[in-house]
Order: structure tokens, then C-alpha cells, then sequence
């Protein structure tokens, strides 16, 4: 592949690593990008398509494939063009148009977007099916949080220089750690080191550091029970019954969201909630799609804490993918590498610059670390390196030669 005048489409080597990690097509990122270039949208031009990386490869595949479905659905594409044009913050309504084709694949009816034209109260979308009437749907993105942010700009400084020159390394710390020494590095890189044997031989390649903050489950769940009520209740029309959809961000559970909205109370005039998102379970090259649906008669039940799966595929594998998230919750600064010759190409950094990612990533599960040690151990100590766990398909639940599974 020559050298391509849009910059994220312009290092082969890059794009093959997005394929080896994601399963996504190189070819068919290309033709993404060269799609959303001659849009001639200046804010996807510059958010996208100038910064070349892993979460822009993937967001351009995901916008791309968005607007395809949607305008099959009957969405007009020169309204879609329109509301991107319009919307100058990228991500917002990045998340928004995913949000609509992942309700398309759960539905399989006819969509409409509310493009900032309607009067009174009215909601992002509304699902129209062939039987019954049309259903309303507001849309939210709860996005990283000022002191998530602010957790991440106290930490950024040590990705770098963390940053091993082969395997992984996870490390945690409460959202209000000091900034992170170095002083523990040869340590923590040869613990890294002896992630290397695990990995297949096609990903020793890469070098990744991970630091975890803890703290901010409750607030998240809070945030989000506070949107519900005071944002999308009040944009549900009075004479009808509406869905409350939230991108899937991992901040917290999606169990102890539940039953924090269950604690609060669920507001009248909705019929529930719906959790959706993607998420890239390392090893597997995979990217996953959730949708949870949740009606708000389970808000007075007790199986809230319970979720029946049912995936395309595979039931067991899907549960088992969304339980190493559910078990790994929170803001993750990530730094992520691969070395290519003599020349380290950056994939992916996560450095709390973007409040809303194109999907949740989780290179290595979170080690058992008891809620006392978090709360009583000093920041000095919580840089001490965290043992890396199997990454292996092992850790799925499947045997190692088992096909992959969406």
C-alpha cells in the first residue's frame, strides 16, 4: 500500500496492527476513511482523520458503517450529513449515531433522529416497527468525569516512562493518587517482561502500561441516575411511554448501575433503560457489541442483579467477555505500542484528552485486590507492580484452540 494523502490510512504497518488486535479489515478501513474524507467535514477531518491510532481507525470504521445502516433505514443521508456538519463536538455525536445502529440491529425496524428541529418535547430517536406504535428513545453519553479527567492528567506523565519495551503492566491507584514515581521501574518492567511467554508469537510485538483509578464507580452510577431523571425523563412526551439509552463506557458495573437507579427511584413515563456500547477483550481480535435492555418493572425486582445473555453467537463466551469488564471497572489511562523494526509506533493513548472513547478496552483483568488494601495503602505502594494475569483464551473460559467467538 503507497503512501495515502489522509493521514490515519497512511502506515500499513499501523493498520495492520488494528487489524490483528480488532479483527476489522484493513481494506475496509480504508475505504471508510476515504468515505468520511469526502464528506469535506472539517471537524472529521481533524478529530479522525489527521491523528492516526487504533481508536480512530476504529471510529471511522463504526461512523461509516453507522451511516450505511441508517440511511438504509430510511434516515435521509443529506440530514445525516447535515447533523455532522452541524454538531461541531466530534464524539457526542459519534456516540449517538453508534448508539442508533446498534438499536437498528436490536430492532430491526425503521429509525428516525431528531435533527434540533422539533418543538416541545422530543427525543433522539424513535423506533418505528410494522405492528404497534412508534417508540421514543433519548440518548446519553456519559462521558469521563472532571476529577476521572483530572486522575488521568495527574498519571499521564508516567505512561512513557512505564512504558516496558516488550509486554504489560498493570497498575492501580485511587482517583486521587499523587503523581506516579518512576522510582519502581526495573521492577515493574521485568514484571512485564514475564508477560511476554504468554503471548502468541504474532503479539510479542507489543508493549502496553495500564494504570487502573478506583474510586469512581459510585460517582458514575450517580451521574447517570441524575441524567436519567433530570435530562431524559424531561424530553419524553407526556402521553407516551419512552427508553432511556446510555453508552456503555465501563465506569462502573452495569449490576451496581442498576441497582443504583433501583435506589433512587425510576422516574414514571419510562420504560426502561438500555446499556450500549463495543468493547476489545485483549487477546481475542474481536471487537464485541453490547445492548442490555432492562424494563422498569425489573427496577422492583430482585434479579436486577442478575443478566441473562443471549449473543449472536455464542452465549457462555459473550457472558464470559462482559463478566472480565464487569470485574475490571473504571478509568483506565492506557498507553499502548508496537515495535515494527527499529521503529515503536504508538496504537493507542489514553490519557483522559478524550471524554468519550469509540469502545472499551481491557488489555489484562484486574488482579483480586481487596477493597481495605485500595483504601489503606499509600500511593507509594500502589505503585507497586501488579503480577500479570494469563493472556491467554484461557481466560475466556474456552480452550486455547477454540475459534473465536462474537
Amino acid at each position: 500500500m503507497g503512501m495515502d494523502p489522509i493521514p490515519l490510512i497512511a502506515n500499513d504497518a499501523l493498520l495492520t496492527w488494528v487489524e490483528t488486535l480488532t479483527g476489522l479489515d484493513k481494506g475496509r478501513i480504508c475505504e471508510s476513511a476515504r468515505r468520511v474524507a469526502d464528506w469535506d467535514i472539517r471537524s472529521l477531518n481533524q478529530e479522525l482523520l489527521a491523528v492516526p491510532n487504533l481508536d480512530n481507525a476504529v471510529a471511522v470504521f463504526r461512523l461509516s458503517e453507522a451511516f450505511e445502516s441508517l440511511r438504509a433505514a430510511g434516515v435521509p443521508e443529506s440530514k445525516l450529513l447535515a447533523k455532522l456538519r452541524r454538531d461541531r463536538e466530534v464524539w457526542p455525536t459519534w456516540a449517538e449515531l453508534r448508539a442508533a445502529a446498534l438499536l437498528l440491529r436490536l430492532t430491526a425496524a425503521r429509525i428516525s433522529l431528531d435533527l434540533g428541529t422539533g418543538l416541545g418535547k422530543h427525543t433522539d430517536f424513535t423506533i418505528s416497527v410494522e405492528r404497534g406504535p412508534a417508540v421514543p428513545i433519548e440518548f446519553k453519553a456519559i462521558s469521563l468525569s472532571d476529577e476521572e479527567r483530572e486522575f488521568c492528567r495527574r498519571i499521564k506523565g508516567a505512561l512513557d516512562g512505564l512504558l516496558p519495551s516488550r509486554g504489560f503492566i498493570t497498575l492501580h491507584a485511587p482517583l486521587d493518587v499523587a503523581p506516579i514515581s518512576p522510582d519502581t521501574l526495573l521492577q515493574i518492567r521485568a514484571a512485564a517482561a514475564s508477560s511476554i511467554p504468554e503471548l502468541a508469537t504474532h503479539l510479542q510485538g507489543l508493549a502496553g502500561v495500564t494504570i487502573v483509578g478506583h474510586g469512581g464507580e459510585a460517582n458514575y452510577a450517580r451521574r447517570l441516575g441524575l441524567r436519567l431523571i433530570n435530562e431524559v425523563a424531561s424530553q419524553i412526551p407526556a402521553n407516551r411511554q419512552g427508553w432511556a439509552a446510555f453508552y456503555w463506557t465501563n465506569g462502573a458495573p452495569i449490576t451496581a448501575v442498576l441497582e443504583s437507579l433501583r435506589q433512587i427511584g425510576f422516574p414514571k413515563g419510562l420504560a426502561g433503560i438500555i446499556l450500549l456500547g463495543d468493547c476489545l477483550a485483549f487477546p481475542d481480535p474481536i471487537l464485541h457489541s453490547f445492548t442490555s435492555v432492562v424494563a422498569a418493572s425489573a427496577f422492583d425486582a430482585d434479579h436486577v442483579s442478575r443478566l441473562a445473555i443471549r449473543s449472536e453467537t455464542d452465549n457462555a463466551f459473550a457472558g464470559n467477555v462482559l463478566r472480565r469488564f464487569e470485574d475490571s471497572s473504571g478509568v483506565r489511562a492506557t498507553l499502548l505500542c508496537a515495535t515494527e523494526g527499529e521503529a515503536r509506533i504508538e496504537l493507542c493513548r489514553r490519557d483522559g484528552q478524550q471524554r468519550i472513547l469509540p469502545f472499551n478496552l481491557l488489555v489484562d483483568s484486574d488482579p483480586p485486590v481487596g477493597p481495605s488494601r485500595r483504601a489503606s495503602e499509600t500511593p507509594e505502594e500502589i505503585n507497586d507492580p501488579v503480577s500479570v494475569t494469563s493472556l491467554t483464551r484461557s481466560m475466556f473460559g474456552i480452550p486455547g484452540d477454540a475459534g473465536s467467538k462474537g
